[in-house]
């Protein structure tokens, strides 16, 4: 069973209703007492169950109810961040890219709860949103668990730009914030390297097809939520302009002048890219291409 932290309590059944139970019922009251509280408590507003998670499998199935009779809403891929909402009969409710739906408890872990993070914090919590915002280009080094000036500072620099007040705690909507942002960034990864080894088709859109260079661009961006333009030096002229210096995986790196063809960045300078005609999607040094632009959808 998956336990959402800090747990909720309870108060105790009154003892009218107890009184009515036999022995052999009160167990079963008890249970079902629970239920009906944990079920009433994920539809309340305001209630405070929400937690961050990460899937944990592949082509996880996010489902319309907490049952494999539900439908399929989408996949879910290992590593996709998510809100989780609370937990039923082993399944878990979870939030992706303003999609609600559930999700196997074996194929979700919870990396952090919805607790303010401030100078001083230290553990699990810290370390994931300390990870996001190195992943983000916000903090350098490594992710300690421990919240000191260097972390306060890169909250502080994500707030500022992001329009959240500049406090340096990183609560409820910080969190959420950086959390959401580095799941679009793995989504429109992990959607483009599900095609590898897909042949070049020139105007191509669809994985049913193939794809030309801005179509596999603009489709791993629409999985995530994000709809940019269609052809490449359309996609060069939007976005946020980023410099060399502040690259950062997800961003989509554009080559030539004037601009002819895009790929989306990994780290460690690597792309990936639907190549050119007669070729795959398929991941490249960038020291082999001209590169002339860097832009970013997935965040500021």
């Amino acid at each position: 069973m998956l336990h959402i932290f800090p747990p909720l309590t309870f108060a105790p059944m009154p003892s009218s209703l107890v009184a009515f139970c036999t022995k052999e019922d009160k167990p079963y009251m008890k249970k079902k007492m629970l239920s009906l509280i944990l079920a009433a408590a994920m539809i309340l507003p305001g209630t405070a169950l929400a937690a961050s998670g990460v899937i944990t499998g592949d082509m996880v199935n996010l489902r319309t109810g907490p049952g494999l009779g539900y439908s399929r809403i989408q996949y879910l891929y290992k590593g996709n961040n998510v809100t989780v909402n609370g937990d039923t009969n082993g399944w878990v409710s979870v939030s992706y890219n303003g999609k609600d739906g559930y999700v196997y408890s074996d194929y979700v872990s919870i990396t952090s709860s919805s607790a303010n993070l401030k100078w001083g914090s230290r553990g699990a919590e810290v370390k994931t949103l300390q990870q996001n915002l190195i992943q983000l280009g916000y903090l350098k080094g490594s992710a300690d668990g421990i919240f000191g000036a260097n972390t306060h500072a890169a909250v502080v620099a994500y707030q500022r730009k992001n329009g959240l007040s500049a406090d340096g705690i990183a609560g409820k909507l910080t969190q959420s914030a950086v959390s959401k942002e580095v799941n679009k960034i793995n989504t429109v990864i992990s959607t483009a390297k599900k095609y590898l080894g897909l042949p070049y088709l020139t105007g191509g859109t669809s994985p049913s097809t193939g794809f030309d260079c801005s179509g596999l661009t603009q489709y791993s961006h629409a999985q995530a939520g994000i709809s940019i333009p269609r052809v490449s030096y359309q996609q060069a002229a939007g976005g946020v302009s980023v410099s060399r210096a502040n690259i950062r995986p997800g961003d989509i790196v554009c080559f030539n002048s004037p601009v002819s063809h895009v790929g989306i960045y990994l780290g460690d300078n690597k792309f990936i890219h639907s190549s050119k005609p007669g070729d795959v999607v398929k991941i490249t040094d960038l020291k082999y291409m001209n590169l002339t632009k860097i832009v970013r959808y997935t965040g500021k």
